[in-house]
């Protein structure tokens, strides 16, 4: 929720909020708790230069838990849930951290991958009932001439590279009613065929049904949007797989179109 009333903030004024207070009252009725005992309260602290657009700079906001008592400090980037790094820094003894690539070459191939790779979303129809189920199509294809891989393990939520996104009839963003909460354990250590390779026009996609009373509410005009974030961390696959024109988890998110669905009785 946190997460998501920053990316909303951002959207509507073209800039990330200079403090969690500004997200009172039109994003959030309050600033949420972390869930942790210990750790109580979420830290924020908006980078890069307030002129420029976050979408031109590495490192728009930071939203973290203080944990240094612990020997653990974790950083949430755009679009990532707290709970999701934390677990998967323990599961494979990592210190997940904004990390800029190890060389040029490097950096300029990852951002070629992304600039050639989109993300379509369809569904089976534009009206339905409450009663309902609504088929969702969704994939990453090649729009560019030169292959690029993608991780071959997709899931719904922060934490499994695909996220869904609601918005009621006045554009403003809503919580679904299930809330997606995947996390991907990481690869097997050493395993190479982790990648899916697509060429010009190639896509990788997946296909869900849900119900619709699982999505909202109450009828009415909606849209949703989903975002792909890759789960895959460079630095733990096999060291053959690392200098690909791959999707990796800092590669800038892909966004599909919104789809307009329609709910009546």
């Amino acid at each position: 929720m946190l997460v998501q009333g920053i990316g909303a903030y951002s959207r509507r004024e073209g800039h990330p909020p200079n403090s969690l207070a500004e997200l009172i009252p039109a994003d959030l009725r309050s600033i949420p708790a972390t869930g942790m005992a210990a750790f109580p309260t979420f830290k924020y602290e908006r980078g890069g230069n307030p002129g420029v657009p976050p979408s031109q700079t590495d490192d728009p906001w930071r939203l973290y838990v203080d944990m240094a008592s612990a020997a653990i400090s974790t950083a949430v980037r755009e679009g990532l849930l707290m709970r999701h790094l934390v677990a998967l820094a323990l599961v494979l003894g990592l210190l997940l951290t904004c990390v800029s690539g190890s060389n040029a070459a490097r950096g300029q191939a990852q951002l070629s991958s992304s600039r050639n790779a989109s993300l379509f979303l369809r569904t089976d129809r534009a009206q339905y009932s409450l009663r309902d189920s609504i088929v969702i199509d969704v994939g990453v294809r090649n729009d560019g001439r030169e292959p690029i891989y993608v991780y071959n393990i997709m899931a719904w939520g922060f934490g499994g590279g695909l996220v869904l996104w609601l918005r009621d009839h006045d554009d403003k963003v809503i919580e679904p009613v299930m809330r997606d909460d995947t996390m991907l354990p990481p690869p097997p250590a050493g395993d190479t065929s982790i990648l899916s390779r697509l060429g010009p026009r190639m896509f990788v996609g997946k296909r869900r049904t849900l119900e619709v009373k699982l999505l909202v509410r109450q009828r009415g005009r909606y849209s949703i949007q989903v975002e792909y974030a890759s789960p895959l961390v460079r630095q733990v696959v096999h060291p053959t797989l690392q200098a690909l024109p791959a999707l990796w988890s800092d590669t800038p998110h892909i966004w599909s179109e919104r789809v307009i669905l329609d709910i009546r009785d």
